[in-house]
């Protein structure tokens, strides 16, 4: 994603946890994702869960695809963290009442573990690199974790 999509795009392009899902792994394997095993790039996905196995060894262990990234431990539709990631890269900030707004009532509990982390990564980029990325897809990269 060179720049960030329009509004009503991204929520069409990333509207469910598949196609969520679909994405992060192409990208991972961008950067590098392969089975520990062979060292495969082909996988097979497994059905209700954020894993894949490999096709090429049949290595028996499910390799999550959100390890190391903010979405690690989630149970929570990955549309509502591409959302707040897109959200903090277009504006700089997205807030509790903006989140239920966006998706109507949602635990404000939920919204915080999705909007922290969020916010942490946002903090953590320098004000000029942040400066530099904003309007960028990259920066939703960095936010998520996957670069």
């Amino acid at each position: 994603m060179k720049f960030l999509p329009n509004e009503n795009l991204f929520k069409r392009r990333f509207s469910s946890n598949q196609k969520c899902l679909r994405y992060i792994l192409s990208v991972r394997l961008v950067a590098g994702f392969k089975c520990p095993k062979c060292g495969g790039v082909k996988f097979r996905w497994i059905t209700g869960r954020f894993a894949v196995r490999c096709t090429q060894c049949k290595y028996r262990r499910q390799l999550s695809i959100l390890k190391e990234t903010v979405m690690e431990h989630t149970h929570k539709p990955l549309r509502y963290w591409f959302w707040s990631a897109y959200m903090f890269a277009k504006f700089g900030r997205y807030t509790t009442a903006d989140f239920q707004r966006d998706f109507g009532y949602v635990r404000p509990d939920t919204i915080t573990r999705i909007l922290s982390p969020l916010r942490e990564r946002l903090s953590s980029l320098g004000e000029k690199e942040w400066e530099a990325d904003r309007g960028k897809g990259d920066t939703i990269h960095r936010l998520l974790g996957l670069l």
